[in-house]
């Protein structure tokens, strides 16, 4: 049976590594058939951190896997809103780069699939998807926020890959009305995948969500190889 980690705490990066290490053989057995991991970060905004994935969360990923992992490290991310690279700038993600041996990637740089999903009448629609996401060859971790979301309820681990894998001149294209949102993420989870799901709910967002919304102390982090 699959365990889904569940820590309460107020320090982002010492909880967060606590959920990661509780699942850590399961972790252990899956990554080593990989020779790259990918790590997701969510970046709705890229100035807005409360609507970002905090640099401390990608250390705390980053450090438990340096115990197991030698291999390739992505940080990959296509922003929503802004400039990827502006995102990683104003965030602090540069510092990474001399801190840990990972390279960080626009999605918007890289080879994109055509995929069909639907529109509000269900009629089938083309968008472009990251094939670098859609490989069954990287150990995709994604590195999500615990926010609200004004169509579909909440946005965790599944939508951070789902709507970060498609091109950003197409995402407009998934928001068809509640309907066909919500059947357009089924659609796309058939394609791409999560080895690894890391959520940040240290402090969540409430409300107007996944951009507008007001912060909430959760203080909790979850973690789970499903």
């Amino acid at each position: 049976m699959v365990k889904v980690a569940l820590v309460k705490g107020r320090d982002r990066y010492n909880t967060i590594l606590r959920s990661l290490q509780l699942i850590e053989d399961e972790v252990k057995g899956n990554l080593r058939r990989f020779k790259r991991v990918i790590i997701k970060p969510n970046f709705v905004s890229t100035r807005n951190q409360l609507a970002a994935t905090h640099v401390d969360h990608i250390r705390a990923i980053l450090d438990f896997l340096r115990s197991s992992f030698d291999g390739k490290i992505l940080i990959a991310e296509s922003a929503a809103i802004g400039d990827t690279f502006s995102g990683y700038r104003n965030f602090g993600y540069l510092e990474l780069c001399k801190e840990y041996d990972v390279e960080l990637v626009d999605l918007e740089e890289e080879e994109f699939e055509t995929i069909f999903l639907v529109n509000r009448k269900f009629v089938p629609l083309p968008v472009r998807v990251s094939k670098l996401l859609l490989s069954r060859e990287n150990f995709v971790i994604s590195a999500a926020k615990l926010k609200t979301h004004d169509e579909v309820v909440v946005t965790l681990s599944l939508k951070n890959i789902l709507m970060g894998a498609v091109k950003k001149e197409d995402k407009s294209k998934v928001h068809q009305g509640v309907k066909a949102i919500n059947y357009n993420l089924f659609l796309l989870a058939q394609r791409l995948h999560i080895e690894l799901a890391s959520i940040d709910g240290i402090i969540g967002m409430q409300g107007n969500g996944p951009v507008n919304g007001e912060p909430i102390n959760s203080g909790v982090a979850i973690a789970s190889t499903d």
